[in-house]
């Protein structure tokens, strides 16, 4: 599983809940910034605080926990690499990113796919939390909107 870090709670939530049960997946968090040790502590301190409270002897340990940064800009700088990454969830998947959170965790996405992190059988779940509304705040950064036909199955003509 791949999700984007900001406060750390969603990676902590996936990985008590695995440590609970015993799965053995790997939870990767694609940082929003380089602070990838300080998300690590928090992730770690969140994840074993959630166990505590449920009652349960299992914890957590830092070797459970990976989180790697999608690039090196500070927070909130998007450049080429992530809105090409944008560009292409969007034109593949139908889906649309923010370049501060979900368009980071997409660039780290392909970043580890390119690294030859994940076996070519592997089953990847990409966690898309939201956050459509912020690329209004970017829309200098993707151009022209360029409207094209599309047809549904019945041949009936939806956007000229």
């Amino acid at each position: 599983m791949v999700d984007a870090l900001y406060s750390s709670s969603t990676q902590a939530g996936l990985v008590a809940g695995f440590a609970a049960l015993d799965i053995k997946t790997r939870i990767i968090g694609i940082s929003d910034d380089n602070e990838t040790e300080i998300k690590k502590s928090r992730v770690e301190l969140l994840a074993n605080n959630a166990l505590r409270e449920l009652g349960l002897d299992v914890r957590v340990t830092p070797q459970n926990i990976e989180i790697v940064p999608a690039n090196t800009n500070a927070y909130g700088i998007a450049d080429k690499e992530i809105t090409d990454a944008i560009h292409l969830f969007a034109s593949t998947e139908g889906l649309i990113a923010d370049p501060v959170y979900e368009g980071r965790a997409i660039r780290g996405l392909l970043n580890l796919a390119d690294e030859g992190r994940f076996d070519k059988d592997a089953k990847i779940l990409l966690m898309h939390l939201g956050g459509s509304p912020a690329i209004h705040a970017y829309a200098e950064k993707f151009g022209t909107i360029q409207l094209r036909p599309f047809y549904c199955l019945c041949n009936t003509l939806l956007v000229p």
